[in-house]
Parts: C-alpha cells; structure tokens; sequence
C-alpha cells in the first residue's frame, strides 16, 4: 500500500488533510457497535487513535455504564485527520474507508451535528436524538459528541439517555388501546362515567385556533378515549359542562388547550401538569420536557408520531387518514397518565413537590389568562416609524458605510461582503479567539466591531482608520437594522385583526426559573437608545380607557443576595430607605464627587461582582483599565466581605457535587463537573441562587394578583405589567405594590424590604413614568 495512504479505501492523495496528523480507527473489524464523531482532536492525534483526551473518560464511562468495554467498539470519526472544520474534499476521501469499515455494523452511534447529518441528514442533533432511525440496514442513534459535555455539563444526560438507547435498548413496551368514540352515546356514557372518578384525568386536545379536531381522555394507563370532531360537535354542551367541573384535569403544558378550548367558551383550568412537574426534576432548558421525548426516555416507547400528524400540527393540514389523528391524540392522553405516575413518585422524592404544587401550577393558569388577554401594538404607528425614520436612515448608514469602504454596492448586512472587505482587503487582525462554540476566524459580528473600536486590533496601514469609521457606523446600522426586522416588520405581521399581539410564555424556561417568551419575546423588547435604536416600546399601548401600570422590584437580585450571605453591611443598606447601594459604592471608589458615568459603572459592576464575573470581564465590558476593574472588586468585597464568604461556600457545594438549593426548592443540578467547565459551573451555581429566588417571588407575586383580577398582560424578569381601567389604575398600583413588597415576607418570612417601583402611562409602554411612593400609598 502506498505509504501516503492512512487506512485502506481512504483516498489520502486527493484529500486536503494529507499532511494533518491522523487518529487511526480502533476497535475489531467485526465490531456490533460503531461510535462515529467528526474528526479527532489534539488529544486524538497526539496519540493516534480516536477520544483518547477527556472525552475518551466520559465515552469509556458511558460504555462501562451500559456494560459495553471499548475494545468490542469500533470508534472512528468521518475524517481521520485532525481539523477543526473538515472541509467537504476530506469527507469524500475518507467516504470509502468509513463505509468499508462499517460493514458489519449495526448499531452506529452518530456523535455531533456532522455526523448525525452524514448518516441521518439532519442537521438538528435535538430533532434526531431519542429515536431509533434505520439508514441503509443499519440502527443509528443519534447524540452529542462526548466532548461536548466537557464545557456543558447540562447535555451530559442527553448522552447518558442516548447511550442507554444504543446499547441497551428498552424492552417492547404495551402500548395503550385508543378507543374512537363513533356515536354521541359514547361520548356521554364516557362523560358520565368519569364525572365519579376522583383521580387525575389525563386530558389532551388536538386542534388550531380556533378550531377542535378531537379531544382525548385517559384515566387508566393502557387505555384511552378520544372524541373526534364529529361528535363534538353533537355532545357540545354535555362536554362544555364536564370540562367545567372542579376536577383533577392534568394536562402536558395544557396553557395552549386550555386557551384553546377557552376561545371556544370551555372554561377549564390547570390542576396537573407533566410539563412543569418535568422542569422541577430537570431544569435544563435544551426540548427534554417534550411529551414525545419524555415518553421515550422515561417510558420506553418509540415514536408514536406519524408524518401525517407532523404536518398537520407545522401547516395545519389534516391527516387523509383522520384516525391517525385521533390514535396519537389517545396516546398523548395515557402517555400524560403514565409520566404523572412516575415523575410524581420522583418529585416528592427529591423534594420538589411543593415548587410544583405551590408555584408552577398556579403560574400556568395565570398564563392562560395573561395569554389570552395579549398587548395592543399599534401597527399603524410601526409602519410610519419604519417608513418615516428607520428606513431613511438605514439609506444613509448603508451610503456613508460605502463611502467609507468604497465599493458602490456594498451591503452593511451581507457577512459575506463584510468579511471579505475586513480580512482580504484591510487585512484585519484582532485579538478575539475561537472557542468551541463560535469561531472569530472570519467573524463579522458586534464583538468584532468591538475589538475595532476599541483599537484591540491590526490591519494594513491605510486602513486603520477607515476600519475605525467603518466599525462604528456598522454597529449602527446593525442594531437599528435588528429593530426594523424584529420589532417594526416582525410584529407587524404577528398583529391580530383586534389589534393585539399574544405572545406565548415558557413556564419553564431557563435553569434559573425565570420566564422566557417567544413569537413575540416580550422580554427583549428595547427602551429607546438615542441615536440608536427608535422607541419601539412607545408602540405598545394600553387598551381604549386603560393606563398601562409597571411594578418593578428594585434590586430584587442584590436583595436576595444579601439575606441569602447574611452580609450585615449589604443587608443594613436596603433595610435603610435613605441609603443607596450603588451611591455608597460608587463614592467608596471613586470619591464623594463621582461622575454620573461613574456611579453607572459603579452600578453595573454591582450585579457583576456579585455574579462572579473576573476583572478582565469588567475591563472589556466597562472600558476600564483591567487593574481598575481588580481593585473595584477587591473594594468590594472588603465592604461586604461575608458575601466572598457565601460565595466560596457555594463554590465548595457544587465541586463536592451536592446540588444547589433555593429558597422556594428549585434546584440547579450539575451533571458533570470537569477542568473545562468547573469555572462556569462555580458561575451558575452562584448566579441561580439570587436569580432564582427573584423570579420565584415575582411568580408568587404575579399569582396572587392575577387571582385578584388585576389584568396582568405581561412580565419581564423581575417586573409585572397590567392594563387597568383609567379609573382603577392608582387603586391597582396601591395592591399591585402591597402584594409585592409582602411576597419576601410571606413565602419565605424574610423581613428585609423588597421595595417595589410604579411606573404608569396612559400613552404607551416606551412612556411609562414613576410614580411618587407618597401618591400610591395615600
């Protein structure tokens, strides 16, 4: 063989890797199990063979767990020789060798994004994992590379569930027998027979707004019952009046049915839910609450859902076959009953059973109602603010932009264009450095500017200056260009015919609680910036005779922080309506005469001492000398030093591995600690506590109120926002602010003040103006 050939079938003379150093495959020949990633690392090919650095520890612990040793395994990689980014001339050389070594598989393990687009063609490793899919007579699971779990302990279970899936796969699990309802008698037979069942009803309804294309019950874990539309139709008032009892529904994050059957006059509520319950056990944010991944992973079951039914619920196109419909409705139903049993018994066993009980499932029936009462935005307004203002000046950044770099044609919005006239014709060089997420090989993004702006870079002579100008007029045009499409263009088209836009709230969205939303994302919704971004908040409006009320906790985060540490100096400033944290702090550094720029550094660096973050990160952030930015943090924490105190405590919990607790019982997990990820794991962990507790309080809060019938239509982290009837609006804001501030006291008897700001306007949401404390509680 020539010597210039690596493996046999691998064609090394074609392949633009030849001269890389390479990890031969191991493993027997006629290996059951192969283990397929990318290419191998430096580890790999310092050594010769594939996962041989830290990722091998993790993928022989994941062998070993399922009791499988390396050496029956094949383990290769879909290119042999080192790259970062293995260009589409090495995959096709090394096709060959890898289907010649694969031969007598059959069972691939396909670990990364490439992989698991070389053998199953998706790109989406989240849309293929959890499922047993056949290519070409062979099993393929698809899953993480191991190394990925290195800087991310949160997908260690993804690759602990998926392993199991490989190696030892459940056994054929009983599916549950669905029964199609063909008469109206059957319906009210099943009605009234569940009217005396005193347990949990599983219930799930498939449909788009606002229409009903079936309903489905379940009570015992093999059997279910769905009533087509149809018969519905027929038994409208009998159903009505059944969802309407005070029973034990439980739901798989039925806030969507619920609204669902709410739009068609069904008044039900949320007693269950398998959804948050899920969340409480596993506070990964990453799809591992889905009813289809859920009943995979917990219960054994294969996919149940059929393409047919993929497309009805993506385009709204029902099945030919209706039954199938109907079938994967059944099954939604007992698949809810069975998880409801078993996360159950797991909850109370973790102790998570009252955040469940006490916090979750009253927030998902506040956001039924809060999702169905939406916020006007006033399209009208949107359109002349995009026609008279953005537009216009997008035009004469993107001209100034090609004055600057001198190509008529140019396109600011282009990365291509960008990236061409950064690196090949300015010849940039910056100090930005690759990770394993993002590479800033060729990056045109806002860190790039950055680093131009803030003179971290090089470049041809006589474009230094250009570079300078340009960066910065991008940046403009970037952000205003990110408002035009997000918040003017975007939610124009989302607008209702009533005028609103209804956003939906993820209950259980990132690891620290807080609520998240999307389509649209209330929570990133920009306050004017002069100059920069137009006052995209002055279009959300309260409704015709409502003021819009804002409540915000001040400094809820740092509060919680200070009764979590016990520090007696950080805990005596908010216990003092006449002190200011971020004024003492700024004239402890600075000097009693500070500046107003320096009392906001001072107040920015305030949450980012807390939050651990490192005097370099204050130093790129804050444009401060880096031995500025240490000495702030050492000032710091001599003012308030049983907060250093609390916060290597922490440290020492997680790195023993116990998991952190917070004060309502949520709970962050760390799921693989390594010499990668220790240093963010230490940063989470800290940065849960005060976040989580927050939020928590701003649920409770948000709760209480929406159960006393204010008109709550939105919140953003730590605030709530209501749209109240003129007349009403300062008697709201008194009980609005009494709630709050009490919430501290009454949940977790902390006695420290939680002081809560009101903001009203009846104009806009972008013109909201405090309101004197002295008016509101008069």
């Amino acid at each position: 063989m020539d010597s210039r050939i690596k493996a046999p079938y691998a064609d090394c003379t074609n392949c633009p890797l030849q001269s890389e150093r390479v990890a031969r495959t191991t493993g027997p020949a006629d290996a059951k199990v192969a283990i397929v990633s990318r290419s191998p690392g430096v580890h790999d090919v310092r050594m010769g063979k594939p996962f041989s650095g830290p990722s091998g520890q993790v993928l022989d612990h994941l062998l070993n767990t399922n009791g499988v040793d390396r050496k029956d395994v094949l383990v290769t990689n879909i290119v042999l020789c080192y790259s970062e980014n293995p260009p589409q001339g090495a995959i096709s050389a090394c096709k060959a060798r890898l289907q010649d070594e694969l031969r007598q598989v059959q069972t691939v393990i396909a670990a990364g994004s490439e992989a698991v687009k070389e053998f199953i063609g998706k790109t989406s490793i989240k849309s293929a994992r959890g499922v047993e899919h056949f290519i070409n007579g062979k099993r393929v699971i698809a899953t993480n590379n191991p190394a990925a779990v290195l800087y991310n302990s949160d997908e260690f279970p993804n690759l602990v569930e998926d392993f199991k899936l490989a190696l030892n796969p459940p056994p054929p699990v009983v599916y549950p027998n669905v029964t199609i309802a063909q008469s109206r008698q059957e319906a009210l037979d099943l009605f009234n027979s569940l009217s005396i069942w005193s347990g949990p009803i599983a219930v799930d309804v498939e449909g788009h707004t606002p229409h009903l294309e079936c309903i489905g019950f379940s009570v015992l874990p093999d059997t279910a019952v769905v009533i087509p539309r149809r018969i519905i139709v027929e038994v409208w008032n009998e159903l009505t009046e059944f969802l309407q009892q005070p029973k034990r529904w439980l739901w798989h994050n039925g806030v969507y049915d619920v609204k669902l059957l709410r739009r068609n006059g069904i008044h039900t509520t949320i007693a269950e839910d398998t959804f948050p319950l899920s969340w409480c056990l596993d506070e990964r944010e990453s799809g591992v609450h889905g009813l289809s991944y859920l009943s995979r992973t917990q219960l054994g079951w294969l996919n149940y859902e059929p393409e047919s039914v993929e497309q009805y619920k993506s385009a709204g196109i029902l099945p030919d076959d209706i039954d199938e419909l109907h079938k994967y409705n059944g099954y939604d139903c007992a698949a809810t009953l069975q998880l409801f049993a078993l996360l159950g018994e797991r909850a109370k066993a973790d102790n998570v059973w009252d955040l469940y009980r006490n916090q979750k499932i009253p927030l998902m029936n506040a956001l039924v109602d809060i999702e169905l009462r939406g916020f006007h935005y006033d399209a009208i307004a949107a359109a002349d603010l995009n026609e008279a203002i953005v537009i216009p000046r997008l035009r004469e950044l993107k001209a100034e932009i090609r004055e600057i770099v001198g190509l008529e044609l140019f396109n600011p919005a282009s990365p291509q264009q960008v990236a061409a006239w950064l690196y090949d014709t300015c010849g940039l060089i910056h100090q930005l450095k690759s990770t394993r997420k993002k590479s800033f090989a060729r990056a045109t993004g806002k860190e790039v500017r950055k680093e131009i702006t803030e003179g971290r870079f090089h470049c041809k002579s006589r474009y230094e200056d250009k570079l300078i100008a340009f960066a910065k007029q991008a940046e403009l045009f970037s952000q205003i260009n990110k408002q035009r499409g997000t918040y003017i263009e975007g939610l124009i088209k989302l607008v209702e015919p009533d005028g609103k836009l209804y956003c939906t709230f993820n209950p259980c969205g990132p690891a620290t609680g807080r609520l998240s939303s999307r389509v649209p994302n209330f929570q990133n919704i920009t306050r004017e910036a002069k100059d920069i971004v137009p006052g995209i908040r002055k279009l959300f409006k309260p409704s015709p005779g409502c003021t819009l009320v804002q409540a915000d906790f001040s400094q809820a985060e740092l509060r919680c922080t200070g009764v979590l540490s016990g520090d007696a100096n950080l805990t005596a400033i908010y216990a003092d309506s006449n002190r200011s944290l971020h004024r003492e702090t700024a004239a402890a550094f600075y000097g009693a005469d500070y500046t107003k720029e320096q009392y906001v550094k001072s107040k920015n660096i305030n949450f980012g001492v807390v939050y651990d973050q490192s005097a370099f990160m204050f130093a790129q952030m804050y444009q401060m000398p880096k031995k500025e930015a240490q000495a702030y943090i050492d000032n710091w924490f001599k003012q308030f030093p049983d907060v250093l105190v609390w916060k290597d405590q922490i440290k020492k919990q997680v790195v023993q591995g116990d998991d952190i607790v917070a004060p309502f019982g949520g709970k962050r997990r760390f799921h693989l600690i390594t010499e990668e990820n220790l240093e963010e794991v230490k940063r989470q962990a800290i940065n849960f506590l005060p976040q989580n507790t927050a939020s928590e309080l701003t649920v409770w809060s948000l709760c209480q109120l929406n159960s006393m019938g204010v008109s709550i239509i939105s919140t953003v982290h730590d605030s709530i926002i209501a749209d109240i009837p003129t007349s009403e609006a300062f008697d709201t804001a008194r009980l609005m602010k009494a709630v709050m501030e009490s919430a501290a006291m009454e949940c977790l008897g902390w006695d420290l003040p939680f002081t809560v700001d009101i903001s009203m306007s009846d104009v806009s949401w972008g013109e909201v103006e405090e309101v004197e404390i002295e008016r509101i509680a008069a």
